[in-house]
């Protein structure tokens, strides 16, 4: 089974289509588990959302966790579910979304709908690898990976890179799991930009774990 880790903040508004397009997947062996971030979300749908049989977990938190809020469920799941996968709601995507997925699952990577390489010293340098291609950072927007992942790179967490989350998943598993970091191809996916992600506030920390991981001998 597929968990799908999704948070809502900024754009409560953008939920009802995201249920929408998720009761419509072809591949239906997955199940939502829906991160409110303290966002003022419409009671309607916010009750709808309870009935849903996808639905398998509403989480709220009284204050803005980020992203991140995805690793914590990761760490409770692991031993629930085969894998994950992050769901951000600002994804705009079709009814194959998770059948896509489903088809290309790799027990030994990460993998993600947009992948960088870095080409310089700076985070900010980076070049978007072709699907397929191994990279140094996968965009954290619709990311794919086994459960069975979780353990040893969390078991090195450090909690204040947690604000990382897509930076910690691509570089530690890398380090601790021995997994592949890799793009790949799905078709119907595209992101609604709208700069209201948490990441855009996140420079320095970023900024910082590449920093010690250079010092490590990392060519980041």
């Amino acid at each position: 089974m597929i968990a799908i880790l999704s948070c809502v903040w900024q754009r409560p508004e953008r939920l009802e289509y995201t249920l929408r397009q998720l009761a419509k997947q072809t591949n239906k062996d997955f199940g939502l588990y829906l991160i409110n971030n303290n966002s003022e979300l419409d009671s309607f749908v916010y009750s709808v959302a309870g009935r849903l049989p996808f639905v398998k977990k509403i989480i709220q938190n009284r204050s803005n966790r980020g992203p991140y809020a995805r690793l914590e469920m990761m760490v409770k799941l692991k031993t629930e579910v085969d894998w994950f996968m992050t769901l951000d709601d600002d994804c705009l995507f079709d009814e194959t979304l998770v059948e896509q997925w489903a088809d290309q699952a790799d027990e030994d990577a990460i993998q993600g709908w947009a992948g960088f390489r870095f080409n310089g010293l700076d985070y900010w340098q980076k070049e978007r690898v072709e699907p397929g291609e191994q990279c140094d950072y996968l965009w954290g927007s619709n990311l794919f990976l086994p459960a069975s992942a979780v353990e040893p790179v969390f078991a090195n967490l450090i909690p204040k890179y947690w604000q990382c989350d897509d930076l910690w998943l691509a570089f530690c598993a890398g380090m601790y799991a021995a997994l592949d970091c890799k793009a790949v191809e799905i078709k119907g996916l595209r992101i609604n930009i709208d700069q209201k992600d948490t990441y855009l506030s996140q420079h320095e920390i970023k900024i910082e774990f590449l920093d010690k991981l250079r010092k490590k001998g990392w060519a980041v």
